[in-house]
């Protein structure tokens, strides 16, 4: 073989592995049971960044800017919806990100819940209006979060 099919065959190669090595989506969840989700759905196929890690709480959530550096490079936001993280809709604002918002509670039809009720399951006051946002905690509705994160997935990266 020739030099130049040596190269030619060596170019294709690479170009090929370039294709075959795609970066991981870069996602970003509001709490850590959606990265749970998003983990299980997308796998090495996600880079994925947690705002409200396992010893937060969303309720008292206080953005750092290293979450806003993360939302403006992110491709998708993974958030709760239903109320439940009341400062993302400034900071995904201040960031500057182009990033797909997905709500992974679409299509949910959530519990309705009583002022007194929603206070017994809080230390403290917590508005999220009159649905509960804790939906992960029915193994049905999770199904549709799980299908709504591996949609969302989907359409950013095929594969």
């Amino acid at each position: 073989m020739s030099k130049s099919k040596y190269f030619m065959f060596g170019f294709l190669l690479l170009l090929v592995s370039a294709v075959w090595a795609q970066e991981p989506v870069k996602v970003v969840v509001t709490h850590s049971i959606l990265a749970d989700f998003a983990q299980n759905v997308g796998g090495d196929l996600v880079d994925l960044t947690i705002l409200v890690g396992r010893d937060g709480d969303a309720h008292e959530y206080e953005p750092t800017p290293q979450d806003s550096v993360a939302i403006a490079d992110a491709e998708l936001i993974f958030e709760n919806g239903l109320g439940f993280e009341t400062w993302l809709g400034d900071l995904y604002t201040a960031s500057g990100s182009s990033a797909s918002r997905v709500v992974v509670t679409e299509g949910i039809v959530p519990r309705a819940i009583e002022g007194e009720e929603h206070a017994e399951d809080h230390a403290e006051e917590y508005e999220h209006g009159e649905f509960d946002p804790h939906v992960w905690h029915n193994p049905q509705l999770v199904m549709t979060i799980v299908d709504n994160i591996a949609a969302a997935l989907s359409r950013v990266d095929p594969k």
